[in-house]
Formats: C-alpha cells, sequence, structure tokens
C-alpha cells in the first residue's frame, strides 16, 4: 500500500456505464411484490445481480431480482444490509485473479472517503441527462469501485514508466477498461470504451478536496463535446464515478471514463 500511495501523481475522475438495451418509455422504480420489492429499470426489465442508489442508501438485487436483506456474498465479499435492504457494512475483499487486492482495497477506502462527492457528480450527470431528454441512470457502487481502481492502476504505471496507461492491452486480448468492471460485478458481458482529460491550476490541500473539486471536475468535463455527448447518451443505463487525488504540483487529472455494456 506505501508503494501505491507513492506512486500517485494526480487526481483521477473516472466513471464507468453500463449500457442498457432498448431504453424507452419505463421510469426506473421500486416495485413491490407480495412481500418482496423488485427494481423495475427504464427498459422495463428487474435490475438483477447488481447495486442501485436510492434515496441515500445503496442496495442490491439478487439473482432474482430480488431485494437483498441480511448477510449475502456479493460477487467477492460478504455484505450485510438491514431488513430494509440498506447495505450497512461490508467484509474485507476475497481475492480475485487479475486483480492486485491491495489496489482494490484502496479502491475501496477512496469510494467510502469520498461518496458525497461521488453522489455530487452522479446529481450532475443526471440533471444533464433531464436537459437532453436521457432517462436518468442507475448509481451502481461496484462500478464506482471499478472506477476508482482503475485511476489508482493507472497512476501506478505512470509512476513506473512516465507514461500515462490509458488501455493496458492483456495477453488475452482483453482491456483493463473491459477487465476490471467485469470482475469487480461478475458480469462477463461488460465491454467499453475509455476517454480522458486534464485539469491544471486547482492547487489546494487534500484536506480541502471532495465535493466541491467533483463539480469542478464533471464541469470541465462537460465543456468536451465528445464526453458530453456520451455522458448523456440514451444508451447508457449504470454509472460509477471516483474521485482520486495525488500530489501533482497542484494539477488534477481526470484520467479516464470507462463505458462498460452488452
Amino acid at each position: 500500500m506505501k508503494r501505491i500511495i507513492k506512486l500517485m501523481v494526480s487526481l483521477a475522475f473516472v466513471f464507468c456505464v453500463m449500457i442498457g438495451n432498448g431504453m424507452a418509455s419505463f421510469a426506473a422504480d421500486w416495485e413491490q411484490v407480495g412481500n418482496d420489492w423488485y427494481y423495475r429499470q427504464n427498459d422495463g426489465e428487474y435490475l438483477k445481480n447488481s447495486w442501485v442508489y436510492s434515496n441515500g442508501l445503496n442496495y442490491y438485487l439478487g439473482d432474482d431480482g430480488k431485494m437483498v436483506t441480511g448477510e449475502r456474498m456479493v460477487v467477492y465479499r460478504t455484505c450485510k444490509f438491514d431488513e430494509n435492504g440498506a447495505l450497512i457494512e461490508e467484509g474485507v475483499p476475497t481475492d480475485i485473479e487479475g486483480l492486485n487486492m491491495d489496489i482494490l482495497t484502496y479502491a475501496h477506502q477512496i469510494v467510502q472517503e469520498y461518496w458525497p462527492a461521488i453522489v455530487k457528480g452522479y446529481d450532475m450527470v443526471c440533471s444533464e441527462r433531464t436537459k437532453n431528454g436521457a432517462p436518468s441512470e442507475i448509481l451502481n457502487y461496484d462500478l464506482c469501485i471499478a472506477a476508482a481502481y482503475r485511476s489508482i492502476e493507472m497512476q501506478i504505471m505512470m509512476g513506473a514508466t512516465g507514461d500515462l496507461y490509458y488501455s493496458g492491452p492483456e495477453e488475452s486480448g482483453e482491456m483493463r477498461w473491459n477487465t476490471v468492471p467485469r470482475l469487480l460485478t461478475g458480469n462477463s458481458s461488460y465491454i467499453g470504451t475509455e476517454n480522458k482529460s486534464v485539469v491544471f491550476g486547482k492547487n489546494r490541500k487534500r484536506a480541502y478536496l471532495g465535493v466541491d473539486d467533483m463539480e469542478f471536475l464533471l464541469s470541465d468535463q462537460f465543456t468536451s463535446a465528445p464526453h458530453y455527448a456520451q455522458i448523456v447518451g440514451k444508451e447508457y443505463g449504470q454509472i460509477g464515478l471516483a474521485i482520486f487525488y495525488t500530489d501533482d504540483q497542484g494539477s488534477f487529472r481526470i484520467t479516464e471514463v470507462i463505458k462498460v455494456g452488452e
């Protein structure tokens, strides 16, 4: 972990999006069937094996679409949910082949520490989507972890090589923007693309970073026509964001945007 922190050289903002098929006239919302709760997506289908952020809390829908309560293994760690389905505790991540556990542990810390900033970013994205007639996206907790993981991973590679490591083709021919979200969500069908931009000149101490910086970074992202078009794209159904701080003479980098989907 000390090596990871030492090699960090910039601020990274990342988000992941899952593409949904046939987004149409449905309004995403909770639906009760008997004693069970489900979350109907914009395409009319129930959300399954996925997180949803709702009313200030994170919930998980199982493989049958039912909201999970009690204790459940979610992909790579044990999670505890209260009687109303809200996440209340996460266990220690277990090993995942293909991922570095130090990076994964630190990614969890980043997401938890800066969750208010992530929610701010999510609200901003939803607002922009509404302006453009696109349905709101689902904020997926595990995609936030994937976004943080990729930020850290890229910065480590930059510290080691001096080059910004965008895609990173693997021996299998896959790209890291595909494999990281796939492994962290347990969904092998995810694919993605990646974009990046750089922001300079915000020279502030880490203690003062957070929600205001997410607003600054996303506002800058909105000025990029290709990035903005992807942010408000109607085909995207889920999103994960992470904000990652490093010390690089007061410069902050938005290192990547990961889109993930069918």
